[in-house]
This record gives C-alpha cells, structure tokens and sequence, in this order.
C-alpha cells in the first residue's frame, strides 16, 4: 500500500492511496465503480482531531475493498478515553442500493428461496470474495455465527451458537485526538458455498469452516503517551477555563466601577 502525505488536510497523511500499485481496484473485482473506490486507512491509525458522531472507513486488503466503520459511541480502555466504531448493520445487506456493487451476479448459487436472497446476490449478513482470492474459488466472509444476518441463515447450520452483540462483532476503540486505535476486536467467519453439482439429494447450502476471534490494545509505552497527551490536552483546557474567568471577572469589575464612577459624578451633580 501507498499512502498519502499532505500538511493540507488532516485525513490525507493516513489514506491509502494505492494498493498493488493500483488506484481502484479493476473491473473483474466488483460490479460498480463506487465498489472499487480504494479508500479509508489501512487500521493502523486514523486521522487526527477526531469529531463525535463522525464515521470512519478502512481498506482492507485481504477483503479487497473499503469498509465502513460506524461511530457507536463514547468508550473508555485502561484509563485512555477513546471513541467506539463498528461495522454499520446494513453492510452486507445486498438490498440496500449501494451494496449491491459487491454481488457476484454472474456467479452466485441459489442458497435459499427469493425472499432471503436476492437473486445474483448472496443474503443479507455475507460478502463473496471470491473474485478476490485466486483461483476464484467461493469464500464468503460474515461476522461470527453469522452476527447480522438473516435468520434463515443463522438457524441453517445445527448446533452453531446463537450470536450475541460484542462477542460476535468487530470493534475499534480510537484515541481522537491523535487517532491512534487503542483496542480493536475482530469477529470473523470464513464460509464456503457447497454446491450439489450431479448429487441430486444434496441442496446448495453454506459450510462455516473458521471462525476467527482476534483482540489487539496498544502497548504500556502508547498508553504513557497517549496519558501524557491526555493530561496536556486536560491542563490546556482547565487553564484556558481558569483565563476566561478571570477575564469575565476582570470585565465585570470594570463595568462594576464604571457604573459606580458614573452613579457619583451624577450625585455630586446633584
């Protein structure tokens, strides 16, 4: 990957701006232009100067596009204020418009009946990434326990466990101020399409084959100095507060003794 540098912007100095010397991914990859858009960081940090409410995107290489990350919230690891970022719901819902870029409309199996899968596309809550992987062979990825998908898929696979919200999910945890991730969490399943081919009594159905559960949180020197970055940003805004009081103080003392100086040169008038 290459990225951009620029002192104009401060998004710039962490986007991926290349990937395989490639600027968008080609034609064979996905469906639609918007689909092939290399954007976001790679992970490793994000822009500085973090506003809340804000949503972020990453490329990921092995998934050969940009992902979406969802602002959740406010969160807090060991002690570092951080702002909590997730994959959006709708991400793997071919039904939204914007989605459907990323379906294999040319090489997708039927799975399940037209009212869980759009035809050319794969249900909701899976991402085929075969045209990614050599060989094209057909790999879909999903969350963990198939988190978010339609529940026809979820209960299609016997004595798979029930998802549940935080184990089953990816989670970013950034430090705002200089957007450093200081805790992430990836939940990942790696599925295979089984298509029956000339076994008439076998149905097309999709095998979970690993399930991966990764955690990474920065190291004790990042949190010293992302502490030390902390406790300066908080001394800079306490005194700043302490300067505006005392200006407001200062101003209402001087208005104080005007009023005053002007109450006496009216009564000596008198």
């Amino acid at each position: 990957m290459r990225f951009i540098r620029s002192a104009n912007s401060l998004d710039l100095p962490v986007s991926v701006f290349t990937f395989n010397n490639m600027s968008i991914m080609p034609d064979t990859t996905w469906d639609s232009a918007d689909a092939r858009q290399i954007r976001g960081t790679d992970g490793q940090l994000f822009p500085p100067m973090l506003e809340e409410g804000r949503d972020l995107e990453i490329f990921a290489g092995p998934m050969c596009r940009s992902i979406p990350m969802e602002f959740r919230g406010r969160s807090e690891f060991e002690g570092i204020a951080a702002f909590r970022y997730g994959f959006p719901s709708k991400m793997f819902d071919p039904s939204v418009p914007e989605n459907r870029g990323f379906c294999n409309k040319n090489n997708t199996p039927t799975f399940y009946n037209a009212s869980i899968q759009i035809p050319g596309c794969l249900p909701k809550g899976l991402l085929d990434i075969s045209r990614c992987v050599p060989g094209a062979p057909r790999i879909y990825v999903s969350n963990s326990h198939f988190f978010s998908a339609h529940p026809e898929v979820q209960s299609s696979i016997k004595g798979m466990a029930v998802p549940n919200e935080y184990d089953d999910q990816t989670l970013v945890d950034v430090e705002p101020t200089s957007g450093v991730p200081i805790f992430a969490k990836r939940a990942t399943q790696i599925n295979v399409g089984m298509v029956h081919g000339n076994l008439e009594l076998m149905p097309n159905f999709i095998m979970p084959v690993l399930w991966m559960n990764e955690t990474a949180a920065f190291d004790s020197d990042t949190r010293s100095q992302l502490s030390g970055l902390t406790s300066i940003k908080h001394i800079v805004y306490v005194v700043g507060v302490s300067f505006l009081t005392v200006g407001l103080l200062m101003l209402f003392a001087v208005i104080v003794a005007v009023v005053l100086q002007t109450v006496l040169k009216v009564g000596n008038l008198i």
